[in-house]
């Protein structure tokens, strides 16, 4: 009727209504209320659309993260300005002029999906700093209890400004909060990464090397024969215990050279 007033007289066909007056009132809003007409979708917008879900689940497990970061409480949930904090380090890591392969151990413990988290709890069961003690939260303990994570915090906390009167938390390290007004944010957010990858490199490599040697024991035809074989004689597990002692250490050692090798290739860059 609207186009007839303006003098058009031909019959109409449905979609030429539905082009014309229905799909410019038809659309979708997402969860902060922005609106999508049917009219001008775009593949971006309805990608966006698509990931409504995707987005609300990453938050949960970012509100989960900032939580443990600052220590509250299980369940607690953060105030939106350590949300909006957390979600600026997320954009400046995107934004540095740095191969993804530094950043992305960040992207993934903030939503607690490192590579391997499940492969590695049993591996993480026979940590020599794990003995006797129930098994952790995955993410606390690598990037933070360990005694691996431990060594590189030492090393950290020993180059920076009054290091004597100075104790690092995790919300310094995790939510790259500068701990102090005498380090620059800029810098920060680097030593930052550099000390998250240098854990997880380093139990990697500890996970794998341990892997290595249970396949190694259990492939009984090509070991090679002992006297207490030979003789039968029953040995403790000592042995094992002291391995794995040997192994933590490595993996401490090989943690600081990984901290000092990700901070040079990033200054090799400027």
């Amino acid at each position: 009727q609207q186009l007839r007033r303006q003098g058009i007289t031909a019959l109409l066909t449905m979609e030429e209504v539905v082009a014309a007056h229905i799909a410019p009132r038809l659309g979708w809003k997402d969860e902060r209320d922005k609106g999508f007409s049917l009219a001008g979708l775009s593949v971006a917008g309805a990608t966006h659309l698509q990931l409504t879900s995707a987005r609300a689940e990453r938050r949960v497990c970012h509100q989960a993260f900032v939580a443990q970061a600052l220590g509250m409480m299980h369940g607690s949930q953060p105030s939106e300005e350590d949300m909006q904090h957390l979600y600026s380090q997320l954009l400046f890591c995107w934004r540095l002029r740095w191969e993804n392969q530094h950043k992305e151990v960040l992207w993934r413990m903030a939503v607690n999906g490192s590579e391997g988290f499940r492969a590695y709890e049993h591996a993480m069961s026979y940590c020599a700093c794990m003995a006797g003690v129930p098994l952790p939260d995955m993410r606390e303990h690598i990037f933070w209890e360990c005694s691996i994570a431990r060594k590189v915090l030492e090393v950290v906390q020993a180059n920076l400004p009054q290091h004597g009167h100075l104790v690092l938390s995790r919300a310094h390290v995790w939510l790259m909060r500068p701990p102090c007004k005498g380090v620059y944010a800029g810098v920060w957010r680097v030593v930052c990464l550099a000390a998250l990858n240098a854990m997880w490199h380093a139990h990697q490599w500890k996970a794998a090397t341990y892997r290595a040697q249970v396949h190694q024991h259990e492939v009984h035809d090509v070991k090679q024969r002992t006297l207490y074989d030979v003789w039968s004689i029953d040995v403790d597990d000592q042995c094992d215990t002291v391995t794995n002692v040997q192994l933590l250490k490595n993996a401490e050692t090989r943690a600081v050279a990984r901290f000092w090798s990700e901070m040079q290739d990033f200054v090799q860059l400027r």
